[in-house]
């Protein structure tokens, strides 16, 4: 239905995104990360279990840095994987800034300028 949007964790159909843009394969993982950007949010895809969650973001938009649950994005827009997979490069576009996304650790920071 091209008019089923929302923000909703969930198991195949279930799941609702609005506006996604970027998106990043773990080969390693078998994840897809996604940047849901009007949901100020990324959501991570579970190709084998067919689930899409979020990873992080709380769905109101904001510039917070820190652990998961609290972490804050507005409107991200495009994702990179490291060759490694431990880290996911965000770029969150209404914040005009690059955050660095710690899968290992569950932690967002913002790339500090040289």
């Amino acid at each position: 239905n091209l008019f089923s949007f929302g923000d909703v964790d969930g198991k195949q159909y279930e799941a609702k995104l609005q506006h996604p843009l970027g998106v990043s394969w773990s080969p390693q993982n078998k994840k897809l990360y996604v940047a849901d950007s009007y949901n100020h949010k990324v959501k991570v895809v579970d190709v084998e279990a067919n689930t899409c969650d979020t990873l992080f973001g709380i769905g109101q938009s904001g510039d917070q840095m820190g652990p998961f649950n609290v972490a804050q994005l507005n409107e991200p827009g495009g994702l990179c994987l490291s060759p490694d997979d431990t880290r996911l490069f965000v770029a969150d576009t209404n914040n005009h800034s690059i955050k660095i996304v710690d899968l290992v650790k569950g932690t967002v920071e913002k790339v500090r300028p040289c």
